[in-house]
């Protein structure tokens, strides 16, 4: 590969990853936060773990985690909230 590193991460190790830093709810949040990341419905997410993704790409998990864990919710992290398919900015 002429010594070129390839950096790249599934969805599946990046739930788990997630899931090991969240407490309540990790399964869930996890998979809203990586979804939130791929901009991907969420059934995608489910069902299609072994995508991958590149590291190389700055993307805002870890500070999502980083709220997350702290207390902040996710509608605020995300700055919008889905209900009933409607869009409430927050």
């Amino acid at each position: 590969m002429d010594g070129q590193q390839i950096n790249h991460i599934t969805v599946r190790e990046a739930l788990e990853q997630a899931q090991n830093i969240l407490t309540e709810n990790a399964t869930m949040e996890a998979r809203w936060i990586v979804d939130g990341l791929l901009s991907l419905p969420m059934i995608t997410v489910i069902s299609d773990v072994e995508r991958e993704l590149s590291k190389s790409k700055p993307r805002p998990g870890v500070k999502w985690l980083q709220a997350r864990t702290e207390g902040k919710p996710l509608a605020y992290i995300f700055g919008h909230q889905n209900f009933m398919d409607f869009l409430f900015l927050v």
